[in-house]
């Protein structure tokens, strides 16, 4: 019998990289092994369809993102984007702005700018 929470970290890497963002964290919910891989995002996420991006939430900091293909609403805290305003997204990457207009591209997957 498998015991699913046994397998190595480049087997749980590989099958993360066919994850859409939703079931990427859904995968970290399955055991502490799963959520340690699912934290280390140092691969790409699969192609995502289309999603929204929505205002920042003032009470929790964390950005709302709507998914067209799921019809519902994520909230993702991406801290480097607090207190900027998203101007646009392409190939994952999303461009912000601050007050001063400052520009910076953040990668919400994996946080990289």
């Amino acid at each position: 019998m498998v015991v699913w929470s046994d397998l190595t970290n480049d087997i749980l890497k590989h099958i993360t990289s066919f994850l859409a963002f939703p079931d990427h964290y859904r995968f970290g919910a399955v055991c502490e092994n799963w959520r340690s891989v699912s934290k280390q995002r140092r691969y790409p996420p699969a192609p995502q369809l289309l999603w929204l991006v929505l205002k920042e939430e003032k009470e929790t900091r964390k950005h709302k993102f709507y998914s067209l293909p799921d019809g519902k609403h994520y909230s993702i805290e991406i801290p480097e984007l607090h207190g900027r305003y998203i101007c646009g997204s392409s190939h994952g990457w999303l461009f912000a702005v601050d007050i001063k207009i400052n520009g910076i591209f953040v990668n919400p997957f994996t946080r990289e700018c």
